[in-house]
């Protein structure tokens, strides 16, 4: 069984590394495991660095935004062959050494995606007010489509083949959301598993205002949730 861990990077020289260097080298049920970095337009040395730490790196010639990097990385993990997807971050706040944790209910066959829980309430290095914006976006999300959702917003997740050739994601901002809407109403099982959430070293480049980033993340929800309920909505 392969695996595919698939990290979008915009400028993340200083972390790129040791996000990769992480990644375990043998997991349970695994025989093999492959790092595909999208290099979404970086100005910096992040391609470099990412190649010469074992990566296939695929780069834009300008920066298209995270969601767009995703979408790019979902195609070519379906072209590649591989069973299953690992998303995760370039900024080294998720512990890639925890991937054996996510990977787990997959290999088990006890779910088609699995969702890493940072367990907001309890991190003291987040900020009060992204904590209210967290709890807010996903317990909205959670009611609205009446799902068990931990932590809507995070970022490090697994995927099995099936389930990544179902998602379609439409928007260029953030597809963290949207992709879990997908899940509900293509009748996927997820499935939501602890994990550990460091501290960011600079300031996040998605979510610079919290307020901003709330009302966009709610827009693309209430889009998503129109387009699979069109009907019953109008």
């Amino acid at each position: 069984m392969r695996l595919t861990v698939l990290i979008p990077a915009f400028n993340e020289e200083n972390t790129i590394k040791k996000v990769i260097e992480e990644i375990p080298k043998k997991i349970e049920s695994i025989d093999k495991i492959e790092v595909m970095v999208i290099d979404d337009g970086s100005s910096d040395e992040t391609a470099k660095i990412s190649k010469e730490a074992g990566a296939k790196v695929i780069s834009f010639r300008q920066n298209q935004g995270r969601a767009k990097a995703v979408s790019e990385g979902f195609k070519k993990f379906l072209k590649s062959g591989s069973d299953i997807l690992v998303l995760t971050d370039a900024d080294d706040q998720y512990d890639s050494g925890e991937i054996p944790l996510i990977v787990k209910p997959i290999t088990d066959e006890s779910a088609d995606m699995v969702l890493g829980d940072r367990q907001v309430k309890k991190l003291e290095h987040m900020k009060f007010g992204n904590k209210i914006g967290n709890r807010m976006v996903t317990k909205t999300l959670s009611s609205l489509i009446d799902m068990e959702i931990s932590d809507g917003q995070s970022g490090f997740r697994a995927y099995t083949r099936e389930t990544v050739a179902k998602l379609h994601i439409f928007s260029s901002y953030t597809f963290t959301q949207e992709t879990l809407i997908e899940t509900k109403f293509k009748g996927l099982k997820m499935v939501n598993v602890p994990i550990t959430f460091r501290k960011r070293a600079d300031k996040s480049r998605l979510i610079s205002n919290i307020f901003s980033y709330a009302s966009k993340t709610l827009t693309i929800v209430v889009a998503t949730l129109v387009y699979y309920r069109a009907v019953k909505f109008f």
